[in-house]
């Protein structure tokens, strides 16, 4: 039986894994085997294990690229020895890094259940030894206090050690490696040796295993909550934690998250340094916009959508029952916003959504009961199949609306209804210079080339089709129109766009008083029934 199984996970990068297993292969120390896990889909590196012509390297491929961490357990699962070596396949070992390790960890009483070295950092420019704690000691509090140190490519490991605490954390998203340090050395002791024996890639734009940011962040945060009792009895140590983790969720410009782990980190311990930061993230004007946008009143809307939405909530459950709707129509459906929200409310039911555009929302929008379809409706011809068509700002793009009225009204069922929103030129209000909306003018100029109703002639078009009308009302009045027309005028500048953010809690209030205080004449929302 062999005495130490290396194991060497990789992924997509063959060319540097040839340099790891001949730096094992050139040890000084030769009782070994080596396990190459590749779990890469893109670049297989079979051709490079074979190359070697030893039988000593075992190749398992695992293509499921579920990370380092389950590579290294497919590893140890397999190791024969009783002591398992890892190596990441863009490291080398020095030539003598088993004789040295090994001479004095195969002698340790079974208390002693690891063994580390420091390393050599290889930057483009230079190359820096590290130090680690030496001799044989409880490390528990050592690896508590920092999480580097420990690293996989200088660790072995008794095999017997994993067979009680267990293998690698594969639900970690990083930080696997000061897991399994963290549970060892609550059970076994540890034989630090401080002599740099590995060499450690380290050069700029190299893709390091975990080097994902959002992912190291993720991962130290459950560290923290998974030791939280242990941390909790040394403050001083949990508050260097959160400070760390703050500067961390600060480089990855969450300014907020940062603020409030720099506020943790002096409630658990104080240090003038964790208020500087505090202080110093909390005025930044970035900061101060990310506070704003977690609050819902300052989200940033197009207050055309938003208040068309608060009308089409409010309205349409007063009066269609859902539970009755076993199928519904968006007509000129757009992005497909609304056709998405009828879905929400109809789980029994078919919804569909169809414009003459295909847009690229339709694809993101997966309810089962969901589907859209390009079409002119000018050339839809259902019968008796629907119990709701919803029609909200289409009609004015289409030239001979009418026709489309009377085609909604064939294709619903009969007590079905028909939700149609329409902009109204005749009592729209211009409260602002009308010259400052010139380029909306222009756009709407060629769009909206269907006629347009006054909110009577509308009905009236609907009741002599044979709908019933149960509803009707005009929308945008004053109060909606002035909020649409700040909110335009503020879109897309930087500078403009921070005032927006501001001034977004008085213009949703504006489209709310639309709602519910309506103030002159505006655009039509009719609410009707084909006729039992």
């Amino acid at each position: 039986m062999v005495k130490v199984s290396v194991v060497i996970p990789t992924h997509n990068r063959p060319q540097l894994l040839q340099r790891a297993i001949a730096s094992v292969l050139a040890q000084t120390f030769q009782d070994v085997e080596i396990i190459v896990v590749d779990d890469g889909k893109e670049k297989s590196a079979e051709h490079i294990v074979h190359g070697f012509h030893d039988l000593r390297i075992v190749y398992c491929a695992d293509k499921k690229e579920q990370g380092g961490a389950a590579a290294r357990n497919v590893g140890i699962v397999r190791a024969k020895g009783d002591f398992i070596a890892f190596l990441d396949d863009d490291d080398e070992w020095l030539e003598n890094k088993l004789q040295i390790q090994m001479s004095s960890f195969e002698k340790t009483p079974q208390d002693v259940g690891f063994c580390f070295s420091a390393v050599i950092n290889a930057y483009d420019d230079k190359e820096e030894a590290t130090e680690v704690n030496g001799g044989i000691k409880n490390y528990f509090e050592i690896a508590l206090t920092r999480f580097k140190g420990f690293l996989t490519s200088t660790l072995i490991v008794k095999k017997n050690v994993f067979l009680e605490i267990g293998y690698f954390d594969e639900a970690l998203p990083s930080h696997q490696e000061p897991d399994l340090i963290l549970r060892m050395s609550r059970k076994y002791k540890g034989l630090g040796m401080n002599i740099p024996l590995v060499k450690m890639t380290m050069l700029s734009g190299h893709d390091h295993i975990g080097g994902n940011l959002n992912k190291k962040i993720a991962g130290r945060e459950f560290i923290l909550n998974k030791y939280a009792d242990e941390f909790k009895k040394r403050p001083r140590i949990f508050a260097r934690h959160y400070f760390w983790l703050a500067l961390m969720y600060r480089n990855n410009k969450d300014y907020i998250r940062a603020q409030e782990l720099f506020k943790k980190a002096m409630m658990a311990h104080f240090q003038f340094r964790y208020l500087f930061h505090y202080l110093s993230i909390s005025f930044m004007p970035r900061t101060i916009k990310q506070f704003l946008l977690s609050h819902e009143p300052f989200k940033p809307q197009h207050m055309g959508p938003w208040i068309r939405t608060l009308y089409f909530e409010h309205y349409l459950p007063r009066f269609v029952n859902f539970s009755l709707v076993k199928k519904a129509l968006d007509a000129g459906c757009g992005h497909g916003a609304y056709a998405q929200k009828i879905a929400d409310r109809v789980p029994q039911g078919r919804v569909a959504g169809c414009d003459i555009l295909e847009f690229p929302e339709w694809h993101s929008r997966t309810q089962q009961n969901l589907e859209f379809r390009k079409a002119d409706l000018q050339s839809l011809n259902e019968k008796n199949v629907y119990d709701l068509i919803v029609s909200i700002d289409s009609l004015e793009h289409i030239p001979d609306n009418k026709e489309v009225l009377k085609k909604f009204y064939d294709a619903l069922r009969s007590g079905g209804f028909l939700y149609v929103a329409v902009p109204c030129t005749a009592t729209e209000w211009n409260i602002l210079p009308e010259k400052w909306f010139s380029h909306f003018h222009e756009w709407e100029e060629h769009e909206h080339i269907g006629e347009q109703y006054t909110l009577n002639e509308l009905t009236d078009i609907l009741k002599t089709i044979g709908f019933t009308v149960i509803f009707s009302r005009h929308t945008f009045t004053f109060w909606g129109h002035l909020s649409w027309e700040i909110e335009f005028l503020l879109r897309g500048s930087k500078t403009m766009g921070r005032i927006n953010i501001l001034l977004m809690p008085i213009l949703k209030l504006l489209g709310l008083l639309d709602l519910l205080l309506p103030f002159g004449k505006g655009n039509n929302l009719i609410i009707a029934k084909k006729s039992q």
